[in-house]
């Protein structure tokens, strides 16, 4: 029917509207983060990637739910949210320092990898059942 081609072209549109905001949005962040890094420029780098995460969270993640608003799904409240926010407080914890104020050792780099890796495992796994 007439409104489903409507309906397809707007999810169609909003798609490729959020492919090329974070397509344009990660090119630019991974340049800026390359170049800090190459310049043994850390505390650049570190707000490059926070900047990114904040932009993606409040700028790319809510354009879609501004163009056509949905639910929620109960996963992202109950299993994402508070993971992110223990994330948040760990990244938080290691830059104040346990070793050293201002600065994240590689093991603790390391940890912060390995975690992250561990719980896409676990929502890999989760989306699998």
């Amino acid at each position: 029917s007439k409104d489903q081609d409507l309906l397809d072209e707007i999810k169609t549109e909003e798609k490729l509207l959020l492919g090329i905001t974070k397509a344009l949005d990660l090119s630019y962040k991974t340049k800026r983060i390359k170049e800090s890094v190459l310049k043994k420029e850390d505390d650049l780098a570190v707000g490059n990637v926070i900047g990114s995460n904040v932009y993606n969270l409040l700028a790319v993640y809510s354009l879609p739910g501004l163009i056509a608003p949905g639910p929620v799904a109960e996963s992202v409240i109950y299993r994402d949210f508070p993971v992110m926010l223990g994330f948040t407080g760990v990244l938080l914890i290691l830059g104040y320092g346990i070793t050293k104020a201002g600065h994240i050792s590689r093991w603790e780099g390391c940890g912060l990898v390995i975690a992250y890796c561990s719980y896409q495992w676990f929502v890999f796994q989760s989306a699998m059942l």
